[in-house]
């Protein structure tokens, strides 16, 4: 079985020592190195505002100081109960202070973007074309009700709010479900949006498992429509493939300029590239770390 040499976790490591913000440095300390997670939690305090949400460019694709539904979902319930972030968390009581206020939120959950991500630096894929708001984004939506239902008190109006959205949801599950065999199911090309679409259904039924609220859902359907579902077998392949590319030299290279006016914000663009390797680095050493893959 292939284990990331020591070296080469040492080469990381020291990457991030060096090049990554506060925020990914307390990260790491946490999660990969079992440090306390005070740091963690002041330092992310620094990214919510007044309103419970989160903003100020904690998504590297996006600057945007206010607070946003994708800002706020950027750290999903399971990130932050890794990271032993319970209910008394100010975090945690502001982000459901936030989804509270019901701001951007529509019958069917939470867009992707707002307008005020455009006036600031971003990636493509977060400009605001407007109409969002009669629609949801279903991956930010999930992320969401992951934290309502993790956290919020049972039959508040918080709480209840997140389970109408949540069955709403689960009423379309079938004609996502009917579309991804129909296409094969595979996670490649024009398939891959429907692909994200069903990982999103699977981890909605695991919040509603991992909170005990069976009894508020007809959530199996999703277990048993899935059972078809193509399956990766090749976890040890993969890790090992993984290792390999991250001994490599070009796995710390900074990716392509793609941001929106990019010649405009050439200094923002070029801080965040360094955010996104750091991202990259944790989740992949925290991965081979719980598969007991690392020297």
């Amino acid at each position: 079985m292939k284990k990331l040499p020591k070296a080469d976790y040492k080469r990381l490591k020291s990457w991030i020592y060096m090049y990554a913000r506060p925020l990914d440095f307390a990260w790491w300390k946490c999660l990969i190195e079992n440090e306390s997670n005070q740091l963690f939690i002041d330092v992310m305090s620094v990214y919510q505002n007044e309103d419970g949400g989160i903003g100020h460019g904690i998504e590297p694709a996006s600057f945007n100081p206010f607070s946003s539904p994708y800002q706020t979902s950027w750290w999903n319930p399971e990130d932050l109960l890794e990271l032993g972030i319970g209910k008394d968390s100010t975090i945690v009581k502001g982000n459901l202070k936030y989804l509270d206020s019901g701001a951007y939120l529509t019958e069917e959950g939470w867009p992707w973007s707002i307008p005020l991500d455009n006036n600031y630096p971003h990636e493509p894929w977060m400009e605001y074309h407007g109409g969002n708001f009669s629609g949801y984004d279903l991956s930010v939506t999930t992320r969401l009700l992951g934290i309502i239902f993790l956290y919020a008190e049972k039959e508040t109006d918080l709480f209840n709010k997140g389970v109408a959205i949540a069955n709403n949801l689960l009423s379309k599950f079938e004609d996502y479900a009917n579309e991804y065999f129909n296409q094969g199911g595979y996670e490649l090309g024009s398939y891959m949006e429907l692909s994200y679409a069903i990982n999103d259904y699977e981890t909605l039924s695991h919040y509603i498992e991992h909170a005990n609220l069976e009894d508020y859902f007809d959530y199996k359907i999703i277990k048993e429509r899935l059972k078809d579902k193509p399956i990766n077998n090749d976890d040890e392949k993969e890790l090992d493939e993984l290792i390999e590319v991250m001994k490599s030299d070009n796995y710390l290279e900074l990716a392509d300029l793609t941001y929106c006016d990019k010649d405009k914000y050439l200094k923002e663009v070029s801080i965040s590239l360094y955010w996104w390797v750091a991202d990259k680095i944790i989740k992949d050493v925290y991965r081979l770390k719980k598969a007991e893959r690392l020297e």
